[in-house]
């Protein structure tokens, strides 16, 4: 795990849980972390990082620490063009 990785978590949680004390050790259920938030979340990650974690992860790998490493081995995340003829049906 990188530094560069738990920084750049921090800074995602500190966007979404603006004004809470947050660091490597933050537990994401204890500062009030939600599957609506987690969505949000997983969300930046995919944008920051570009991988894909699952909601579980979130719960799972609970700190910015723990989902810094996690994001670091999982899969990377391809944002797939919407296919036009199935999408116009």
């Amino acid at each position: 795990m990188t530094a560069d990785a738990v920084r750049t978590m921090l800074e995602i949680w500190h966007e979404l849980f603006e004004g809470e004390e947050i660091d490597e050790d933050t537990d994401y259920i204890a500062i009030g972390g939600t599957s609506l938030l987690a969505v949000r979340l997983r969300a930046r990650i995919r944008d920051r990082f570009g991988r894909d974690v699952d909601l579980v992860d979130i719960f799972d790998r609970g700190t910015p620490r723990e989902l810094a490493a996690y994001t670091l081995e999982a899969p990377l995340w391809i944002d797939e063009p919407e296919d036009e003829e199935a999408a116009t049906g």
